[in-house]
């Protein structure tokens, strides 16, 4: 076998067998939060969450262009989903209005932008004996 190190790359060499480059490298600052720095991110809920519960953190005088919820597994009664903030906890977002008894998608442009960094929280108020449903909550930030 013959290894060759290059400041930041490694060269392996097995006889008669094709060369592999593994590239070392140190990782950078942080990004955006969100898919690739987008500000688009996702995130799974289900009929059992500890709510209020943290969605985001939205970064001050950043606009949330877009709210998607997306009923996976429909709840097996009447419940309800809000998303807001700590002050106004259906701010942008109140499923009171939709049917979480039924899959599908229901989305919303709240185009609301705070004027510092807010805590995004969903709330689920479960009805009489609720036991099964989960969806996912997408969101887009302004970047």
């Amino acid at each position: 076998m013959i290894a060759v190190a290059v400041p930041n790359v490694e060269i392996i060499e097995l006889q008669n067998q094709p060369i592999e480059i593994i590239e070392i490298a140190i990782q950078g600052p942080a990004g955006r939060d969100g898919l690739n720095g987008s500000g688009a991110m996702m995130a799974s809920f289900s009929w059992g969450d500890a709510t209020p519960a943290l969605l985001t953190v939205v970064p001050a005088n950043k606009a949330i262009l877009n709210l998607s919820v997306a009923i996976i597994t429909a709840f097996n009664a009447a419940s309800s989903l809000t998303i807001g903030d700590a002050s106004n906890g259906a701010a942008l977002f109140n499923m009171a209005g939709f049917d979480l008894t039924k899959a599908g998608t229901y989305s919303v442009a709240p185009d609301l932008t705070y004027t510092s960094n807010t805590d995004v929280l969903y709330t689920i108020t479960l009805g009489s004996g609720v036991s099964s449903g989960r969806g996912v909550i997408s969101i887009t930030i302004e970047v």
